[in-house]
C-alpha cells in the first residue's frame, strides 16, 4: 500500500515525535491519517531510540484507542465474525488461541465421557476443523449427521462447549444473545454465546495490529517494546498526556487573528508556533510536564479500580472495561483528597494562558 504517495518506506529527514500532515485528496496533500502512517512513525520513533539507548530500558508507547492509530490484525480473535454453528468467513482467520489458565478460560461443564472433546490448561484451542478433529459436538447431541466440516471455522457453540461452558441439559437455550420474550429483549444473558466468548480473556486481552507489529519491530532491534492503549472514554491518558498538548495547541491557534492566518504560509506558521517547544512556547518544556501530570491522575484513578474488589462480576474489572462514569467518580475521590478540582477544559484554557504570558 502506497503511503505518503510511496510503496516504499522513506529516509527519515525530521524529528519523528512530532509529524506535520497535511490531509486531504487534492494535489500535493498526503490523504488521510491511518494505521498505515502511524505504524511508520512508531518505526523512525523506535530507530531514534534505539540509536539513542539501545536495548538499556524497556519502551512502553501509549497510544488512544482510535482508527487512525490502530486496527484488528487479520488474524484477530473476534466474536463478531463468528456463527453460532461452524462455518463463516472472517473465523477461519483467526488464530489458535492457548488455554492459560482455568479463571478466564475455562467453564463448568465438563463430561467425562466426552473429555476428548473438551480443553484443559496447557492446551491451544483452534477455531477451525482439522482432519483430527472428531466433529461439532452438537451432531452427538441432536443425532444429526452433517458432513464437509474439516477446514471450516467452528462456531460459537462448539468453542463454548470444547471450554467447559455449554450446560448440555440446557443445550437449546443457548443462542447467540439468549432467550428472548416476546418483545425480543433478552431474558438471560447467561446462555448468550456471545457475551460468553466475548468475555474470554483471550478475547478481552486480544492484541491490535500495532501491538503486534511494534513487538516486532522493537524484537527485531533487541528492543522489548509493548505497546498500551488508553481506556476507552479517556484518551487523555494516553502518551504522557498529549491530549492536553493538542488541547493547548488549538487552544492558542483559534486565538490567532483571522488576519494572520488567512494565507496557507500565514497558517502553516501559526501551526509551528501552536506547537513549538522553545522555552517559554506553547510546548514549553514546563506545560508538557503539566500536561504529564494531568494525565498521571487519570492514570492513578484506573489503578485503584483496576485493584478494587468488586464482587457480582463474571468478568473481573479491566482498563478495557471500565466505564467513563467510574472513572470520573474515582477521579473526583482521588483529587478530592487534595482539595484540587477543575473541568478539563477550563484547566486547559488555564494552562494555555499561562503559556502565552512565557510561564
Amino acid at each position: 500500500m502506497a503511503v505518503y504517495h510511496s510503496d516504499i518506506k522513506q529516509s527519515l529527514n525530521s524529528d519523528p515525535f512530532i509529524q506535520l500532515f497535511e490531509y486531504g485528496n487534492a494535489e500535493g496533500r498526503e490523504g488521510y491519517w491511518s494505521y498505515d502512517h502511524m505504524i511508520l512513525q512508531v518505526e523512525d520513533v523506535l530507530d531514534v531510540l534505539y540509536v539513542a539507548f539501545g536495548d538499556k530500558y524497556d519502551f512502553v508507547p501509549l497510544f488512544d484507542h482510535s482508527c487512525g492509530h490502530d486496527r484488528m490484525r487479520p488474524d484477530a480473535l473476534n466474536v463478531n465474525g463468528m456463527n453460532v454453528g461452524y462455518g463463516g468467513k472472517s473465523a477461519s482467520r483467526m488464530h489458535s488461541s492457548f488455554i492459560r489458565e482455568v479463571d478466564g478460560y475455562l467453564g463448568n461443564f465438563f463430561y467425562p465421557d466426552r473429555i476428548s472433546e473438551q480443553l484443559s490448561v496447557g492446551m491451544v484451542q483452534s477455531f477451525v476443523y482439522t482432519e483430527n478433529d472428531i466433529g461439532p459436538f452438537l451432531d452427538k447431541v441432536e443425532n444429526k449427521v452433517l458432513e464437509g466440516w474439516v477446514g471450516k471455522p467452528k462456531g460459537m457453540k462448539q468453542i463454548a462447549f470444547e471450554r467447559g461452558f455449554i450446560d448440555l441439559e440446557s443445550i437449546k437455550l443457548y443462542t447467540k444473545d439468549g432467550p428472548k420474550d416476546e418483545d425480543g429483549k433478552t431474558i438471560d444473558e447467561s446462555f448468550s454465546l456471545k457475551k460468553i466468548i466475548s468475555g474470554l480473556t483471550d478475547f478481552v486481552e486480544e492484541e491490535t495490529l500495532l501491538q503486534v507489529m511494534s513487538k516486532r519491530i522493537g524484537t527485531s532491534r533487541g528492543m522489548n517494546v509493548s505497546v498500551d492503549r488508553s481506556p476507552k472514554g479517556h484518551p487523555e491518558v494516553a502518551g504522557e498526556g498529549i491530549e492536553y498538548t493538542w488541547a493547548n495547541s488549538k487552544i492558542y491557534l483559534r486565538s490567532v487573528p483571522l488576519d494572520n492566518r488567512r494565507t496557507k504560509a500565514q497558517f502553516l506558521d501559526a501551526v509551528r508556533l501552536s506547537i513549538s517547544r522553545d522555552s517559554g512556547a506553547q510546548l514549553s518544556r514546563t506545560k508538557v510536564s503539566k500536561f504529564s501530570g494531568r494525565a498521571r491522575d487519570f492514570i492513578a484513578a484506573y489503578y485503584l479500580l483496576h485493584n478494587q474488589n468488586k464482587t457480582g462480576l463474571s468478568v473481573k474489572p479491566t482498563v478495557a472495561t471500565l466505564a467513563k462514569k467510574d472513572i470520573e467518580k474515582t477521579r473526583k475521590k482521588y483529587r478530592g483528597h487534595r482539595g484540587v478540582e477543575k473541568q478539563d477544559t477550563a484547566w486547559c484554557v488555564g494552562v494555555s494562558k499561562v503559556g502565552r504570558k512565557g510561564n
